[in-house]
C-alpha cells in the first residue's frame, strides 16, 4: 500500500528566511505582507499538503496566516507585526 501523501514537508524556517533575503536584498521576513506570505504559501507549499490543510487554507480568509498558526512557522520566529497576530 503506497504511503503518498504520508509525507508531508512542512515550511523550513531557514529556508524560507534564505529565499526572502535573496529576493528582497536581505528584506527580513518580519517585513512580508500579509499577500507575501499567503503568495509563498501558495506557489511554495500546497503540493506537499494534506487535502485537510488545502481546504483550511482555501476556506480561511487569512489562509496563510490560520496556517502559521497551526504551526507551519513560529510566530515568534517570523516577528509578524502585532497588528497581524491579533487578526489570527
Amino acid at each position: 500500500m503506497s504511503q503518498k501523501g504520508r509525507n508531508i514537508t512542512k515550511p523550513n524556517f531557514l529556508e524560507v528566511y534564505k529565499e526572502s533575503s535573496s529576493r528582497n536584498n536581505d528584506k527580513e521576513i518580519r517585513d512580508w505582507s500579509v499577500h507575501e506570505v499567503n503568495e509563498y504559501l501558495q506557489t511554495h507549499l500546497k503540493e506537499s499538503w494534506t487535502s485537510r490543510e488545502v481546504k483550511i487554507f482555501e476556506e480561511n480568509k487569512m489562509s496563510g496566516l490560520y496556517l502559521l498558526h497551526t504551526n507551519f512557522w513560529d510566530l515568534k520566529q517570523m516577528k509578524l507585526p502585532e497588528e497581524i497576530v491579533d487578526q489570527i
